[in-house]
């Protein structure tokens, strides 16, 4: 089976591209997308809050042709799930479940010519073709790895910054508000960590680990916001407490 078919997917109670949680339940929306943005789909879904997820239904059903699979987060655990049956995996093992063992390269897909991905899939666009052999193969694969090393950061590779979002780029001033930001915050489901070295990271109520990334500080509007390498937009209130979409982390007092 040849993936230049479209892959469809069904995106339920999550805005485009899976990069938040809908504003209320009953949302959902059908996209045709090819193994590369059915990637990105995956990171921004793995990288939101798992309960707050769970607790809402939000859930990926993808479909190429007679192929069928759904993903959801499932006790804090990511994972696919087949004819009722659940086990836990990471984004890059869903799509080499979901896909044929040995597939055809990519090509374009009709409608998706502008398409550009946002987030995180910048370095897999640079990747030689995997009908490529021989020395040109090779020195496109160096040069790739290369570029990778001098970027150093993830910011750096310069992702599609979200809408309404500039990046406050003065060190000093970023230093700043991660270190008046930096904490520990909490939901009703989950808990999340800002350090001054911008690392986030969150549990769930039993301390299992949901996420470890790094944030990039900007500005939308008059509101300070973090956002994450698969671009979900944390936002900064004037209470001191941070905000994904709909839901609230409040700021822990030190100790707690």
């Amino acid at each position: 089976m040849n993936t230049a078919l479209p892959i469809r997917i069904v995106a339920e109670n999550l805005t485009g591209e899976a990069v938040a949680l809908a504003p209320h339940e009953g949302r959902s929306h059908a996209v045709e997308i090819n193994e590369a943005a059915l990637r990105l789909w995956l990171r921004n879904y793995a990288a939101l809050p798992a309960l707050e997820a769970e607790d809402i239904g939000a859930q990926l059903h993808l479909a190429l042709g007679a192929r069928q699979l759904l993903v959801r987060w499932v006790g804090g655990r990511l994972g696919s799930d087949r004819a009722g049956t659940f086990v836990a995996a990471t984004p890059d093992a869903i799509v080499s479940d979901f896909l044929p063992p040995a597939h055809a390269p990519e090509t374009p897909i009709a409608g998706l010519a502008d398409y550009e991905p946002s987030i995180g899939s910048q370095a897999e666009s640079t990747a030689p073709s995997r009908q490529e052999t021989g020395p040109r193969s090779k020195l496109a694969v160096l040069a790739a790895l290369v570029a990778l090393l001098a970027v150093g950061c993830w910011w750096n590779l310069r992702p599609e910054t979200p809408d309404g979002v500039t990046w406050i780029e003065n060190a000093t001033e970023r230093d700043t508000i991660l270190g008046r930001a930096a904490g520990r915050y909490t939901s009703e489901n989950e808990r999340l960590t800002l350090d001054l070295k911008a690392q986030l990271a969150a549990a769930n109520e039993q301390g299992a680990p949901t996420l470890n990334t790094t944030v990039r500080v900007g500005r939308r509007g008059d509101t300070t916001v973090f956002v994450t390498a698969a671009g979900v937009v944390i936002e900064l209130a004037a209470s001191g407490n941070l905000r994904i979409a709909s839901t609230d982390y409040r700021r822990l007092a030190t100790g707690s």
